[in-house]
């Protein structure tokens, strides 16, 4: 499969990353302009050595077009399965009511969907969980964020954990995302940017590509975290075995839009 960026030398984390489009008060979001146009042109100037990125797309600003995105990631990663690399499925949104110049990095996931305004297909859930599947109230980032903000911070960076990603589609996607990254041994994260007002398009250019330098550090995983998505992180599997994995995989992750879109009519 094609990359859509390669570093040079060994691949030490491969990438695949969305962003959003406009949406409710944001006609122009961040992360459609940088995801969609200038981050790789960028990374091609300010060259990451040890990244392999598979996969970008900006995804539509609703409970559909998330699920639609993380079926395709979680494909793609599939199809990636002899990679030796940790895979890491990386989400920017923007956070429209922060000025403080900060970017943020999301540890949890939360299971609760309480839109403050409709998503882009006019959906406005209210105080609902986002799974009836499972019994959690959220999801823990197999990442080691605090390593990642420590990292960023020695370089002058202004970034910060956090753990309340709100609980609009930016949490929507994420607790999603956190559940069948985990199922395909991936690792998810979510970025939240702030408007270019409150930092500007160079600034955050630069921080995203320090945090894709710091996911090929050996500490950017705890040791107990899945180190790869290859067939043999599951053992001795035969190829028909692991294709057998991908499709309950994708399967469990089909279920999941069926039934989001059935509860959608109810």
């Amino acid at each position: 499969m094609t990359s859509v960026y390669r570093g040079k030398g060994d691949i030490k984390a491969t990438l695949l990353i969305t962003g959003f489009g406009e949406f409710h008060g944001v006609k122009s979001n961040p992360t459609e302009e940088m995801i969609g146009n200038t981050l790789i042109s960028y990374l091609q100037e300010n060259p990451v050595d040890g990244i392999e990125i598979i996969y970008r797309s900006v995804l539509e600003v609703s409970a559909v077009g998330a699920l639609h995105g993380l079926l395709e990631m979680q494909r793609r990663t599939l199809l990636h399965s002899n990679v030796k690399a940790p895979v890491f499925w990386i989400h920017f949104g923007v956070n429209g009511s922060t000025h403080d110049g900060h970017i943020q990095l999301e540890e949890i996931g939360w299971n609760e969907a309480n839109f403050r305004c409709n998503d882009e297909r006019g959906w406005t859930p209210a105080s609902q969980p986002i799974s009836r599947t499972t019994d959690v109230d959220h999801f823990k980032s197999s990442i080691n964020v605090p390593f990642l903000v420590e990292s960023l911070r020695s370089k002058s960076h202004t970034v910060k954990a956090s753990q309340d990603p709100g609980r609009f589609i930016c949490n929507w996607i994420y607790f999603n995302s956190l559940q069948h990254a985990k199922e395909t041994g991936a690792h998810s994260l979510f970025v939240h940017v702030p408007p270019f007002d409150a930092m500007n398009r160079s600034t955050q250019l630069k921080i995203i590509r320090d945090l894709f330098q710091s996911l090929t550090h050996a500490d950017a995983l705890p040791s107990t975290a899945h180190q790869s998505v290859r067939p043999s992180a599951l053992g001795s599997s035969s190829p028909m075995e692991w294709a057998k994995i991908g499709v309950v995989c994708v399967a469990s992750l089909t279920f999941s839009m069926l039934l989001f879109k059935r509860l959608q009519n109810l």
